[in-house]
């Protein structure tokens, strides 16, 4: 295994993956380096907020088009956040 790179991002989550992606055609060599294996199940791992399909769709127009591919998707219309004070905030 190549243990030469120009720039290793570690934790393989919604910011590592996006940073990889952003630099993925930048010539440089990248490593993504994160401690678990994957696929793995992850709480709150499937969510996908609005705004991110649009910075998906800049950062890699190729992920955002296999996103846009997948037929498994359920939309979520509203929610409810429990705070630790014993409050709740709803939304939609």
């Amino acid at each position: 295994m190549n243990k030469d790179f120009d720039v290793a991002i570690i934790g393989a989550g919604s910011a590592g993956t996006s940073c990889a992606l952003a630099l993925r055609n930048s010539g440089l060599k990248v490593a993504l380096i994160d401690k678990s294996r994957f696929p793995r199940n992850k709480t709150c791992g499937d969510a996908v907020p609005g705004a991110t399909l649009k910075y998906l769709k800049e950062i890699s127009t190729e992920s955002y088009d296999e996103f846009r591919k997948f037929k498994h998707k359920q939309k979520v219309e509203s929610g409810i956040v429990y705070l630790a004070n014993g409050k709740s905030l709803e939304f939609n």
